[in-house]
């Protein structure tokens, strides 16, 4: 039972560093975004781009949308 225990111990504190090392690698990632990988770097910056909304015609949409689901009377 001891060495079934030890086993479990092992493996949880084996996680843990696994788990410490992957935040703190993210942390440093974090903070330093150009040492990413170039196909990360443009996946960031893809995602930054927002199309540009007219507010009135997206209000108009969702309007109609809300209006012909019911959900707006």
């Amino acid at each position: 039972m001891e060495a079934i225990a030890a086993l479990v111990r092992s493996a949880q504190g084996k996680a843990a560093g696994f788990i410490i090392a992957e935040n703190m690698l993210t942390k440093q990632y974090l903070k330093n975004p150009d040492t990413l990988p170039e196909e990360l770097r443009k996946k960031i910056k893809e995602s930054a781009k927002v199309p540009e909304i007219d507010p009135f015609a997206y209000t108009n949409a969702l309007t109609k949308f809300a209006k012909g689901s019911g959900v707006a009377a």
